[in-house]
């Protein structure tokens, strides 16, 4: 954010369209400000007063030496360059215009200002942005939140770039959930170098953290009501029986864990969409299997 300490008129424009790229030190624009003109003045009265009364008393000398710094300090408070304050020094001159220099490199994504305009002290005149290291916010489920931790590597794909992946970490979670979508917030600090990735682009975000060994079942093996989720475990002369089971954690892999219901070994249905008598059959033998466990 380019801003002003001191209020004035816009003289020169140097950079006058947004996206133009800036580096560190380029000239923005110049501005005609009073209060810069009275401190440059003051400096070089007291400069002027420093090299007449140098040869008389030294705590003469001395103080106006101190007046001088101060009104040099003063310049600098106000962004004025030591460069540019040498130059006042060696020219004797006051610079109605002083300009101001880009204190980054990056591309300017907006300018607020025109030639001609008067501005007021801290008025925002232009956001300068580096691009080469960008951040995605990305949007973590309850469920995983225990399982987040910042530092973590994540990686971005765009469902319109087939192929390529962006490398980035965690660098920080919010501490609030969003009411509405019931996501916690992560920020994710991505490389960018070649400027592939542009502010405000949509990604899926994928991060991947080690639980351990658990007990799973392929997705396809789940059969899920609404209510109650269901396996189909095989049994005698070629039966196939419904178990409910408690689900918890979907791996990226298409596995989900199962927290009760099931033992290792045990062998299930791996597709769901296998055929049956009737629908009100597997009604039957759902309520079956709920009314055994029950009891």
């Amino acid at each position: 954010r380019v801003t002003t300490k001191v209020g004035g008129y816009i003289e020169n424009l140097y950079v006058n369209q947004t996206g133009q790229f800036v580096k560190k030190g380029d000239p923005l624009l110049s501005i005609y400000s009073p209060e810069l003109l009275a401190a440059q003045q003051e400096y070089l009265s007291a400069i002027n007063a420093q090299g007449k009364l140098s040869g008389m008393d030294q705590s003469i000398s001395g103080s106006i030496g101190d007046i001088a710094q101060s009104a040099r300090e003063r310049l600098r408070l106000l962004d004025i360059t030591d460069a540019q304050i040498d130059k006042i020094k060696s020219t004797g001159a006051v610079t109605r215009n002083v300009t101001l220099y880009s204190p980054a490199s990056g591309y300017v994504i907006e300018k607020s200002i025109i030639k001609g305009q008067k501005i007021m002290e801290n008025d925002s005149l232009m956001t300068i942005v580096d691009l080469t290291r960008v951040w995605g916010e990305a949007d973590i489920y309850e469920s995983d939140i225990p399982y987040i931790r910042t530092e973590m590597p994540a990686e971005l794909t765009l469902s319109y770039w087939p192929g390529k992946v962006f490398r980035g970490r965690i660098t920080f979670l919010s501490p609030v959930l969003d009411p509405q979508t019931r996501t916690l917030k992560a920020r994710i600090e991505i490389p960018n170098g070649d400027l592939a990735l542009k502010p405000n682009m949509f990604a899926d975000a994928k991060i991947n953290y080690a639980i351990g060994e658990r007990l799973a079942v392929p997705e396809s093996a789940v059969m899920r009501t609404g209510t109650r989720d269901y396996v189909f475990i095989e049994g005698d002369h070629d039966l196939i029986i419904p178990y409910m089971v408690k689900l918890g954690m979907r791996s990226g892999d298409g596995y989900y864990e199962v927290i009760s219901g099931l033992k290792k070994g045990e062998r299930v249905v791996t597709s769901a969409n296998f055929l049956v008598d009737s629908e009100s059959s597997l009604k039957a033998a759902l309520k079956s299997a709920a009314s055994a466990q029950s009891r």
